[in-house]
């Protein structure tokens, strides 16, 4: 770029500084070539901000018509520089061929692959709009206490009957699994199995959108009525306070916006939509828990450890035993990234005498999307809440053995 000397008051040159046509004329000052390469930059940026779900809120229009404006926007930016190229040596002959035969070779294998799909059948992996369309509900009838169990007043205890409450959010309540595969099911069938001359009643006390404080309330109605001698707390991450983080749940659940024309009406394209849509999800579920964990945990958590003491004190002046349990989540458990978080709860639970386990030693190093409902849907599915069930009695059973006996 043009640099000139200029001289001060008193003579003496100056350092050297950009010309008046440099300072002031920005990117007129540049060459066509460069301009258009710098046009190309901010629209890669644009468009990489578009595919990556950047921030706080999602705008109202589709992700699809983002990207069709992003590659108008290139489009139009070739066309200027083409044009004010004119007369000039725009590209060699052969170069133009080579990428006239590029273009049609991918309109061909689009077209080839569109027509591939439709006869193979294959349909778009599903990715929720709402988070209830994410219920996929299955046997989820309760019963006139609002308990997902199969009778409407407690059965009558048995001589020598251990009962045992199972306290929790939708991952008690075994949200998409059905009501004989989730946690409290599996674990009164294995503490039978392995204690045959006991007898043992698990209570599913699990409510979906439930936080701790809401859990204890349900409890302390339900505890007179149950009769429980052990009250097990089911935790997730879920359950820490946070005000206002950067997405909420409809955040996630609305990456990329509806569908729009090309995904509706091209096989190709709604599969690739739903794979864009899905990874956007995943990054923004990612932020959404360390914001709401790891950024400010030991103000996060006060809320959910305050809790967790009220009931552990409620149930002990009961004589009724009190467990915790924490859940992970089902995401990267090789390389898990909120092992902080549970190092803190850990040691919370230690530091108060609370008989406490944590299941992401359990799941540690495991395939995560063969543990959860889906891709999209985050709760543990039938092999999930075995392997939970079965850590549980494992560790409860020492507990309990002198109620047994």
């Amino acid at each position: 770029m043009a640099r000139e000397s200029i001289q001060d008051a008193s003579g003496a040159a100056g350092a050297p500084i950009l010309s008046p046509n440099a300072r002031t004329g920005g990117l007129r000052s540049l060459p066509a070539g460069s301009r258009a390469v710098c046009a190309s930059v901010l629209v890669r940026s644009a468009f990489t901000s578009v595919l990556v779900g950047c921030g706080p809120r999602d705008r109202p229009r589709s992700l699809e018509t983002d990207i069709l404006i992003t590659l108008a926007v290139s489009g139009l930016v070739l066309v200027t520089w083409a044009w004010r190229r004119r007369g000039k040596a725009f590209l060699p002959v052969a170069w133009r061929a080579k990428l006239l035969l590029i273009a049609l070779g991918a309109l061909s294998a689009a077209l080839a692959m569109e027509i591939c799909l439709r006869i193979l059948g294959v349909q778009p992996p599903p990715v929720p709009q709402t988070a209830d369309e994410d219920r996929l509900r299955i046997d989820d009838q309760v019963n006139a206490l609002g308990l997902r169990e199969d009778w409407d007043s407690p059965p009558p205890r048995q001589p020598g009957e251990v009962r045992v409450a199972m306290l929790g959010d939708s991952f008690v309540f075994g949200e998409a699994v059905a009501r004989q595969q989730a946690m409290p099911v599996q674990l009164q069938s294995l503490l039978q199995q392995d204690r045959p001359e006991a007898k043992f009643r698990v209570f599913n006390l699990g409510k979906s959108d439930n936080d701790t404080a809401q859990e204890f309330a349900r409890y302390r109605n339900l505890h007179p009525v149950l009769q429980d001698d052990v009250v097990i707390l089911v935790g997730y991450l879920n359950d820490f306070a946070r005000a206002n983080p950067a997405y909420t749940l409809n955040d996630i659940y609305d990456a990329g916006g509806r569908p729009g024309f090309l995904s509706e009406h091209s096989r190709l394209v709604a599969n690739l939509w739903s794979r864009v849509r899905r990874a956007i999800m995943q990054r923004r579920s990612v932020a959404w828990y360390r914001e709401t964990t790891l950024d400010n945990m030991d103000q996060d958590f006060k809320p959910m450890a305050r809790e967790i003491l009220a009931l552990k004190a409620w149930a002990e002046a009961r004589n009724v035993k009190f467990v915790f349990v924490f859940f992970p989540w089902l995401y990267a458990l090789d390389d898990y990234p909120l092992a902080a978080v549970h190092a803190h709860v850990a040691e919370f639970a230690q530091r108060n005498g609370i008989a406490f386990l944590d299941l992401l030693p359990v799941f540690r190093g495991q395939d995560a999307d063969k543990l959860r409902v889906s891709e999209a849907n985050e709760h543990p599915n039938a092999a999930a809440h075995a392997q939970a069930a079965r850590a549980i009695a494992t560790f409860v059973e020492p507990l309990i053995l002198p109620t047994a006996q």
